[in-house]
């Protein structure tokens, strides 16, 4: 009777144990405390800009609806993709309409 308590006991203390370690990152990493990041910084940082889209997709043209143009980003060469990703492979192509 007594091994039957000290294993049930034991096992208790094993299930508590693996409570507080699946709690210490999160305790390390500073609990529930608030940021002291502002809402734009947290914004800047996250790389989204405040409509949730990111921030590199501000300098692509827009279509007159607001649509980001790949084309004219093409054409402008803000854009200039790989023809392949073999650096061995087929030679570029012309930009489709």
């Amino acid at each position: 009777m007594g091994w039957l308590k000290l294993s049930s006991n034991i096992l208790r203390l094993n299930k508590r144990l693996l409570v507080l370690a699946s709690l210490l990152p999160w305790l390390l990493n500073g609990g529930c405390v608030q940021s002291k990041l502002t809402k734009s910084e947290m914004v800047q940082r996250s790389g989204l800009d405040a409509q949730g889209h990111p921030i590199a997709f501000s300098v692509l043209p827009k279509t007159q609806v607001g649509d980001i143009d790949w084309v004219a980003a093409l054409k402008e060469g803000i854009l200039n993709p790989k023809g392949s990703l073999n650096p061995n492979g087929p030679p570029e192509s012309p930009i489709l309409n």
